[in-house]
């Protein structure tokens, strides 16, 4: 009759070393600096949001035709939801006398992880017609000298997506090993 092998959570038990669980006081600070990272994060989106919009809304006046218009709407509406989206998405309820801390920072940490996590589709997507359709605007308007640096724009603006993307993703990957950590002490 074979033994059935040692979970790993048998094993670390077994090496001696003591689980430390974060008090009340430890959650309320680290939720408070979440929190406080959060809206430092937001604000800057906020402000990058806002000058997207206003440089849209001027090159929008300045459209030489009816493509690059529809362009620059298309990315002034792509702002207005991403900024709407990271509002709500972000909003939480603040701690509660008497709410169960550690619940109440596990929640906070799955919201940022699915924001997180999901930015490619909130953030990144939506801005993807609009600099299609301008692409297609400039296309007819920039002189064959001038191609290769518009090629490398295109190619600067997928890099910078694509970090953007990945770079959230490892900020939920992360998180989420914060909320494994978390619900693990909970079942102990």
């Amino acid at each position: 009759m074979s033994e059935r092998p040692m979970s790993i959570h048998d094993i670390w038990k077994e090496s001696g070393f003591d689980i430390v669980v974060p008090t009340s006081e430890e959650l309320i600070e680290k939720d408070a600096r979440l929190r406080s990272s959060v809206s430092r994060s937001n604000l800057l989106e906020y402000v990058a949001g806002l000058l997207l919009f206003g440089v849209s809304s001027y090159f929008a006046a300045q459209a030489a035709s009816g493509v690059a218009l529809a362009g620059w709407v298309l990315t002034m509406v792509a702002t207005v939801f991403i900024m709407t989206n990271l509002y709500f998405r972000s909003k939480g309820d603040g701690p509660v006398f008497g709410d169960d801390t550690t619940a109440h920072y596990l929640a906070s940490l799955i919201r940022r992880r699915d924001l997180l996590g999901s930015i490619w589709k909130w953030y990144i997507l939506p801005l993807v017609p609009g600099f299609a359709l301008l692409r297609i605007a400039m296309h007819g308007l920039v002189s064959p000298d001038q191609q290769m640096f518009h090629y490398g724009y295109d190619v600067a603006a997928l890099i910078l997506a694509l970090a953007l993307a990945l770079w959230n993703h490892r900020k939920a990957k992360e998180l989420n090993a914060e909320i494994v950590a978390i619900r693990h002490l909970q079942s102990l």
